[in-house]
């Protein structure tokens, strides 16, 4: 009687002990890209895209645990990057890791670099998260609990979009400074870039050169736009005349990611039907702010950068307590 064993681990040509045997190209460096959600997988590819042409470097990616981990499989397939499972990634020693996220990676073999994943450091814990007492409520990405794994900083760098950021890290975790790097925010960047190509946005997105574009933006959770008034969204699209506007709709990827696309597709579909154009998870979300004559959103990022682009941007009601009070978006 034999037996097969089909999930037996052959490693990948780039991290196999005999890797001269197989690979086309030697390589000097390995980076490890750790992706935690969607979202975060997004925020990496704007860093790793500054190794384009770099030959001395060969990329892996990971998918690190999180609650909103579904649809990075997809993601990292859409990619076609080289990926290694997280139980695998964490034995491997790098010369670097990067990260959007912060889960597991006191567990990585690397000195390990952390993006933020939004317009800056906004949103605070929510009360009695990874043990903190529900009095105290850290700012995510900047709190202690985040980066001081033993007594140990994780990070070997921490970016930073603002110099803001910098005096609030000092508050959450001084110890963390002498990591923290202001290198400025990617994204708004691109919005920058992408402004004077508004006309051509608005052509992808088949607005007509009299028609309104109305690009309602919401975050996740129950305190988002959608999460609290949904009957918004149905009425602009509802209320306001086709031939004069059309209204495009922003989610979150963890919206997609925490019900499933295929159930986020099938709640719009009469919307849909009526003309709302949804733009998925897996677009470029730049162009739809680029191209909108109004924007109407929440307390995320991605309403945060619509302000960058000088339309008119409604803010629908932002839930007590969910912001840092000194952060660019509760500004």
């Amino acid at each position: 009687m034999s037996l097969t064993m089909p999930d037996v681990y052959r490693p990948l040509v780039p991290v196999r002990l005999d890797v001269e045997r197989w690979a086309t190209r030697r390589t000097r460096r390995k980076i490890l890209a750790v992706v935690h959600t969607v979202t975060a997988g997004q925020r990496l590819l704007e860093a790793v895209t500054l190794l384009e042409g770099d030959a001395r470097v060969q990329v892996f990616f990971t998918q690190a645990p999180d609650v909103f981990s579904h649809g990075v499989d997809h993601f990292l397939e859409r990619l076609g990057g080289l990926v290694l499972p997280w139980h695998q990634a964490v034995q491997l020693p790098f010369d670097l890791a990067v990260a959007a996220a912060h889960g597991g990676l006191q567990e990585l073999h690397a000195p390990v670099i952390v993006l933020p994943h939004g317009a800056g450091h906004n949103k605070l814990m929510p009360a009695g998260q990874r043990g903190r007492p529900v009095a105290g409520r850290g700012i995510y990405g900047l709190d202690r609990q985040w980066l001081i794994q033993d007594g140990r900083l994780v990070p070997e760098t921490i970016v930073l979009a603002h110099h803001e950021d910098l005096t609030r890290l000092g508050r959450e975790c001084p110890e963390a400074l002498p990591a923290a790097e202001v290198v400025g925010d990617p994204c708004s960047d691109r919005i920058t870039a992408s402004l004077p190509q508004r006309a051509l946005y608005r052509d992808a997105l088949g607005v007509g050169p009299r028609q309104h574009l109305v690009t309602v933006c919401s975050t996740w959770g129950p305190g988002s736009l959608l999460g609290r008034q949904w009957e918004l969204l149905e009425r602009l699209v509802d209320e306001l005349p086709r031939e004069d506007f059309r209204v495009a709709l922003l989610l979150h990827p963890h919206v997609w990611n925490a019900h499933g696309e295929w159930q986020i597709r099938s709640w719009l579909a009469g919307l849909v039907r009526s003309g709302l154009l949804v733009i998925s998870q897996h677009a470029d979300w730049v162009g739809a702010l680029v191209a909108a004559d109004h924007i109407v959103g929440d307390h995320g990022s991605v309403s945060l950068y619509g302000a960058m682009t000088g339309v008119p941007v409604l803010l629908g009601n932002v839930p007590d307590g969910d912001l840092d009070p000194g952060s660019p978006a509760a500004e």
